[in-house]
């Protein structure tokens, strides 16, 4: 291993989970904001609480998906609005640190999307430099760990290593008021991850990819890609998507990779008791949908106590 490949493979380890945040408090008793525009507190007053499985399906009879997601212990409820619950399957109350990785969508493509029709996650930074993205390990692609985009920019800056590009994107390093150090992401319009083998994701243009539609099945539903069945729901109260990128040591470029589900929050899940982790926007827009801007400020914003 090189001395610049230690140094980056260093600040990001193979821990996929950020430490528990301390859950610091304004004046009005309210979380305050991270500094990557999620929340850090551990209060769970604002998201709802059944006292049972039983009493939750009781209320959402309707589970498209029920089974694990990618932390142990924890199950993941998905029903067919799109709402997300996740229950604490041990004995004791377990804690989920904000940033922890929860699972993905499964099998997509990047793409220029414009219909909104076509079910896709857009290829955004809502933040700027503070959004939260994840890197791959430089020598092991299975292991990952989360930061703000400037976090993961000024990692590979001080590991020696010299990147050129960043995919569908224009970067450059800015001075902001306040902020000296910082970098300006100018996106390619209409770039987002479009899912694949889903019934409501593909168009058909051709007789050919009618054909291939019809031979195409819908993806099952696991671990790994359950949360494509609430895109429209994202980012939510607890949950919000996150892209991966992967250091290209040729072409010095880093490349977009999957997006994935994070936690926006620290939570505390008590045994046995299912947490509705999804916002309660009456009428969800698409992601990529102009026709509301309140919605879009709200999905774009992400500022999880305006809901």
């Amino acid at each position: 291993m090189t001395k610049s490949s230690a140094a980056l493979c260093k600040p990001f380890c193979s821990q996929s989970q950020a430490p528990t945040d301390s859950g610091n408090t304004g004046a009005d008793g309210m979380a305050e904001q991270g500094e990557d525009g999620t929340g850090s507190s551990n209060d769970d007053a604002q998201l709802t609480t059944f006292e049972s499985e039983a009493k939750l399906k009781e209320a959402h009879p309707d589970m498209k998906y029920e089974g694990p997601c990618e932390v142990a212990g924890i199950k993941l409820f998905i029903n067919t609005s799109g709402d997300a619950f996740l229950m604490n399957t041990h004995d004791v109350a377990k804690n989920v640190a904000r940033r922890t990785h929860m699972g993905g969508f499964g099998r997509g493509q990047h793409d220029e999307v414009q219909n909104t029709s076509v079910r896709a996650i857009p290829f955004e930074f809502p933040n700027g430099d503070k959004t939260l993205v994840e890197l791959e390990n430089l020598n092991d692609a299975t292991k990952f760990s989360c930061h703000t985009f400037y976090q993961m920019m000024r990692s590979i800056e001080a590991a020696g290593l010299v990147w050129k590009d960043v995919s569908f994107s224009k970067v450059e390093r800015s001075a902001q008021e306040g902020h000296p150090d910082s970098f300006a992401i100018e996106v390619q319009p209409h770039r987002a991850f479009k899912l694949l083998n889903d019934d409501d994701s593909e168009q058909v243009k051709t007789p050919a990819d009618e054909k291939k539609k019809r031979k195409s099945k819908p993806e099952t539903l696991n671990s790994k890609n359950a949360f494509r069945a609430m895109i429209e729901k994202l980012p939510s109260k607890a949950l919000v998507t996150c892209y991966r990128f992967r250091f290209e040591k040729i072409g010095r470029n880093l490349k977009a990779q999957k997006p994935y589900v994070i936690t926006s929050r620290a939570l505390t899940l008590e045994p046995g008791k299912p947490c509705q982790a999804t916002s309660y926007l009456s009428s969800p827009c698409h992601p990529l949908s102009t026709k509301h801007p309140e919605c879009l400020s709200q999905v774009y914003t992400h500022n999880i106590y305006n809901y």
